[in-house]
């Protein structure tokens, strides 16, 4: 993890420490969510939307890789026709229903993630705020473990339109 961690830090320097949290959480539960799966007709409804607001700037990979077989699927396969738009809805439809549940190994896992973020900034690899981070993880932490959303400057300099996507599922 920690690996995958220091390549999206890297790659985008603009990220934030709720990006970090965005990414482990990814790469442990997939694109599952809290709440109910909503229908295959939902997922490409709301995926039709953002499509029209589509706004290709090029700044992220359309196929990235962010660890545990998942992939982070730029809207740009669809403006580009790489990918039917009715075909990635697909796709992540059915990695929202094999998404890992939030058991004890995958909570475990998810820790150390944050774990390793931690770490991470205590030997000043990443230039965050301990201070900062401990209590935005903690606070975080108290609210429960769930989604969020990308950070306000990661936002607006990487543009981030994405489905994330078990590999199983990847059909070009």
């Amino acid at each position: 993890m920690k690996t995958m961690i220091m390549n999206h830090y890297k790659k985008y320097p603009q990220m934030q420490l709720e990006d970090m949290i965005k990414l482990v959480y990814q790469q442990c539960f997939g694109p599952a969510h809290l709440y109910d799966i909503p229908s295959l007709e939902t997922v490409t409804a709301y995926l039709e939307k953002e499509q029209k607001d589509f706004k290709d700037h090029k700044t992220t990979d359309t196929f990235e890789a962010i660890g545990n077989h998942y992939v982070r699927v730029s809207l740009r396969a669809i403006h580009d026709n790489t990918l039917p738009l009715d075909g990635l809805a697909t796709m992540f439809y059915e990695s929202m229903l094999t998404s890992p549940l939030m058991d004890a190994k995958t909570l475990m896992t998810f820790r150390q993630g944050l774990d390793t973020i931690i770490d991470l900034v205590e030997k000043k690899t990443i230039d965050y705020s301990l201070e900062d981070t401990l209590d935005f993880l903690n606070d975080y932490l108290e609210k429960g473990i769930r989604p969020i959303h990308h950070s306000e400057i990661y936002r607006q300099h990487y543009h981030p339109h994405y489905r994330v996507v078990h590999k199983e599922y990847i059909s070009l």
